[in-house]
């Protein structure tokens, strides 16, 4: 993908996004549904504004990911960057419908099957990043972006790839825990593994800057 190419799958998101949107909203409004307690107002929110942030995602991702630091476009790197921007935003357009569907009363009353789905989609977006993340060079839109990872490409592609498989392992942890198990253990768990994640980076973090500073 070229910085002048246009990626129809996000554009088709966004578009499907602000369609669902839409509809919903001009349903409750022909019904007199209220589906937000804040009106006209509340339901255009409801409506525009998860949409409205994956379009931003597409114009940061496309313009900005594919450019390195020094001006010097990465093409294999800017494609992965523009993935990791597809995935967020397909993740920001289901969590949309998700919304839609349960203010449209599709779940039932006190459901808890939105909350568990919206918790097995965050594990399966940190996964495809994850997954990405090894393939990504020093840019501007995505990553552990402090001076010594963007100065340094050899250091960013270490952190990065340890960067990709920790949030492989988390968003696994998080798919089972929204999948087996109940309330409280969901959030002991997914706790546990974010911060076992976070111990994992920041001493890779710190290893990498001290072989860098050897060199």
């Amino acid at each position: 993908m070229t910085k002048a190419s246009v990626d129809r799958r996000h554009l088709l998101l966004v578009v499907l996004g602000y369609v669902a949107g839409l509809l919903l909203l001009s349903r409750s409004t022909a019904v007199a549904i209220p589906l937000v307690p804040w009106g006209l107002v509340g339901g255009m929110m409801t409506a525009l504004l998860l949409p409205t942030a994956a379009a931003v995602n597409y114009m940061v991702f496309r313009r900005v990911g594919q450019v390195a630091p020094g001006g010097e476009p990465d093409q294999a790197s800017g494609d992965a960057v523009c993935e990791i921007g597809f995935r967020i935003s397909a993740f920001e357009i289901v969590l949309h419908c998700l919304i839609l569907l349960t203010l449209a009363g599709a779940f039932g009353d006190g459901s808890i099957v939105p909350a568990r789905l919206v918790v097995v989609f965050f594990g399966v977006l940190l996964i495809g990043i994850g997954d990405l993340l090894p393939r990504t060079r020093p840019n501007l839109a995505i990553g552990i972006r402090t001076p010594v990872m963007l100065a340094d490409r050899h250091a960013w592609t270490q952190m990065h790839r340890v960067a990709g498989y920790a949030a492989v392992a988390l968003g696994s942890v998080i798919v089972m825990a929204g999948i087996f198990l109940g309330h409280p253990e969901i959030a002991r768990v997914i706790n546990a593994a974010a911060i076992v994640t976070v111990s994992v980076l920041a001493w890779s973090y710190r290893r990498f800057t001290r072989l860098r500073a050897r060199r």
